[in-house]
């Protein structure tokens, strides 16, 4: 197993991985959950590590209170515990801002003596560095001077500043100032009423929706601070450097979304796998460069969308996926991940969207894969599989998208492939496969596109393709199809691309009735034995229409087949 980087507060092992999946303990909480477990890692009197599992908040939070002073000379993050406990979210996101919560009957009782900012810089200590709370030039003294001269007033000793003060050192840390909006933020309301936040039916944060904001900078650790925190929506910004450990806390977090952002380091460090409530963690185009995926990663059983793609991340995919079931998207494209697709994936099957293509796998796609019968999307292309297409295919029927161009596949198309008529896209493009394309398509309601290029494929043109009122896009140059184009090619009514160059075709090219193949704007020709002239049904496509390409064998002393040069073909080969 590789290292993997930990911090004193977060650290479990592959040992303690199998022992908790074994054990039946379920990690993993759904939203609507009210159970909490969570990890520490503290060390005790004599300097040694402990591992203790909380199975309640304030179970923890007690236990946490008792090691208070060691816990600051340790410089250990802090816990919600430190504070006066808040009440947690019972309801949905209000859409208006809650009133500051009442002072109760001793409302100043948690001062025991101390002024306001003394109390405060006791509290926010434990949370962030001293020597960063007292220089005004970082984030967090910039906001500690706020919490300190705050317009609001709120009542420390009632109102959740832990949550206050980590929104505020966010909005420094990222500079908030130049958001594209940043309505309400450091002002005298509540937090409710900032732009891009929600609020339970009390004070508490539950939702921070910031995309495409120009957020820039690193997320600060003080995020530990939004413990209520449902959903963290940053994609399409320029956040930078690694997902903190104060993310730990957010032990509500149902959805983590930091797609299209600069972070690098570890994507799934054990403070973003531990999260007892994450259903969806999407992270795709960022720059975890060489990271990989960890064995722990099937502690996220309750997870339903995993998206990775984009990130140069390296290695193979750990057998402990398999204990994921609860995945629905798994989005891994776009990276080096290689070997081979371990069998365990076929245990996902609740999984509809799988897309791993341009990445290095290799060796043959697992047959495991073919009882995924939720699946939508499979895209398997640009890798290196070998071997034959399983007749198994077939069995996935809900499939709208199957892409497995570009791999090293050989052998025949399966006939079962009839079977697949929700399919919408089907591309089997530059491979190694032989014998002939099934003249099946008939029943196919949906399709769009189809790619059989570059392969070796031979034998006649499947003329039920052509009929289909749905294809756009037709590819199935570079191969050995022979025989005569068949007259209903024209029958599609949004045909675009139709690619038959470089074929062992024959011939004359049958000529279109008035209003046929009005959306043809590439038609290929070239490379093949067809003779006489160019219909002029064709060559009125384009004046008439949007016919941009024609490609024949018009070129040379002796053309092969007769058409004007530039008036109709707007290219003409000669055989060599």
């Amino acid at each position: 197993m590789r290292e993997r980087q930990t911090t004193p507060q977060f650290r479990i092992g592959w040992l303690g991985l199998q022992w908790l999946l074994l054990s039946g303990t379920n990690m993993m909480a759904y939203c609507e959950s009210s159970g909490l477990q969570r990890l520490r890692v503290i060390k005790d009197s004599t300097g040694e590590e402990e591992e203790t599992i909380f199975k309640d908040i304030w179970e923890a939070e007690a236990f946490l209170a008792e090691r208070e002073a060691e816990r600051l000379l340790q410089g250990d993050i802090f816990t919600p515990g430190s504070f006066p406990p808040t009440p947690q979210p019972t309801g949905s996101p209000a859409t208006s801002a809650p009133q500051t919560p009442q002072p109760t009957e001793d409302e100043f009782a948690c001062l025991d003596g101390r002024t306001r900012q003394e109390y405060l810089f006791d509290q926010l200590s434990l949370v962030s560095d001293s020597a960063d709370l007292l220089n005004p030039n970082t984030p967090q003294g910039q906001a500690f001077i706020f919490m300190n001269n705050d317009p609001l007033d709120p009542n420390v000793c009632a109102y959740p500043i832990e949550q206050r003060y980590g929104l505020v050192t966010f909005y420094f840390a990222t500079e908030g100032a130049l958001w594209t909006a940043n309505t309400g933020w450091v002002g005298g309301l509540t937090e409710c009423n900032w732009f891009g936040l929600l609020c339970n039916d009390g004070s508490l944060v539950s939702n921070m929706t910031l995309r495409n904001n120009n957020l820039v900078g690193s997320l600060p650790n003080e995020v530990s601070g939004m413990y209520a925190m449902t959903q963290m929506l940053l994609s399409e910004n320029v956040l930078t450097n690694s997902i903190p450990t104060g993310i730990s806390n957010m032990t509500e977090l149902c959805v983590l979304d930091l797609e299209m952002n600069l972070l690098t380091g570890d994507p799934l460090p054990d403070q973003v796998i531990l999260l007892p409530k994450l259903k969806q963690l999407l992270l795709s185009d960022n720059l975890f460069e060489d990271a990989q995926l960890p064995n722990e990663l099937g502690l996220l059983t309750d997870l339903t969308d995993l998206w990775l793609s984009s990130n140069g991340m390296e290695g193979s995919i750990p057998t402990s996926i398999g204990f994921m079931t609860s995945l629905q998207t798994l989005i891994l494209s776009q990276n080096e991940f290689g070997s081979t697709i371990p069998t365990e994936m076929g245990l996902l099957t609740d999984l509809t969207n799988l897309q791993i293509h341009e990445n290095v796998f290799q060796n043959q796609i697992p047959s495991q894969l073919y009882g995924l019968q939720q699946l939508s999307v499979l895209r398997l292309n640009r890798n290196f599989f070998s071997g034959e297409v399983s007749a198994r295919i077939g069995d996935l029927v809900s499939l709208t998208d199957l892409r497995y161009d570009e791999n090293f596949l050989s052998g025949n198309l399966p006939f079962s492939l009839s079977q697949l008529s929700a399919l919408e896209i089907i591309s089997f493009a530059g491979n190694r496969m032989t014998g002939s394309i099934p003249d099946s398509f008939s029943t196919f309601s949906a399709l769009e596109v189809v790619d059989f290029s570059s392969n070796t494929y031979n034998g006649p043109l499947p003329a039920t393709l052509f009929s289909l009122s749905t294809i756009r896009l037709i590819y199935l140059n570079n191969n050995q199809l022979s025989g005569a184009l068949p007259a209903s090619y024209g029958n599609s009514p949004v045909l675009e691309d139709l690619f038959l160059g470089n074929n062992l075709l024959s011939g004359q090219v049958p000529g279109i009735s008035s209003g046929q193949l009005p959306s043809l704007n590439e038609f290929t020709l070239q490379a093949n034995s067809f003779t006489g002239s160019m219909p002029a049904s064709v060559c009125s496509l384009r004046t008439n229409a949007f016919l941009d390409n024609l490609f024949a064998d018009c070129g040379g002393p002796t053309p092969e087949i007769q058409c004007d040069f530039p008036t109709c073909c707007t290219l003409c080969f000669q055989d060599t």
